[in-house]
């Protein structure tokens, strides 16, 4: 079928999908569970169109659409990361590491992008570690599991001494 503003779905024609439906738009700036589906849906694409589109959602007003946004990213950012796209991958991570969106998406950037970290990923780790905020510090704890850095061990043991108590256990 032919989208109003011209657009061919690709799954009925076969066309080529060469850019998203205007009403997209529309959906996302209502807010409510359909711009929530969608602008996850749109992670699944993966396009460089669905990432653009994902990218403006993230500067909305409605928490639920940043929220929406960062999760679709994120799927874009997971995807880029297997495919083995370090580089691309890291910049969405650090695109939603940075929004105003909640802890829990904010976290999940943070270990992504340590994750796609390239080089020497003991700095992002420390930095995780001395952070402020207990969800990024028991983030690092957590990655240390992940990590194949052999310097990481090294790291934790050196950190470790400093480490509040609570934290030491």
């Amino acid at each position: 079928f032919q989208a109003e503003d011209g657009i061919r779905d690709s799954s009925v024609t076969g066309v080529q999908t060469c850019a998203l439906p205007i009403s997209l738009r529309r959906v996302v700036a209502a807010g409510g569970d359909p711009a929530v589906a969608a602008l996850v849906a749109l992670g699944r694409v993966g396009s460089v169109e669905a990432l653009r589109e994902l990218e403006l959602a993230l500067g909305s007003g409605n928490p639920a659409v940043r929220a929406a946004s960062a999760e679709g990213m994120l799927i874009v950012a997971d995807r880029r990361l297997v495919a083995g796209d370090r580089s691309g991958a890291r910049l969405v991570y650090e695109r939603v590491r940075s929004a105003d969106v909640a802890g829990v998406w904010r976290v999940a950037a943070h270990r992504g992008a340590v994750l796609a970290a390239e080089g020497d990923v003991v700095p992002a780790w420390r930095n995780l570690l001395g952070s402020p905020d207990p969800a990024l510090r028991e983030l690092a704890l957590s990655l240390f599991r992940e990590l194949r850095d052999p310097g990481i061990n090294a790291a934790l043991i050196a950190e470790a001494a400093g480490l509040d108590p609570a934290w030491q256990a």
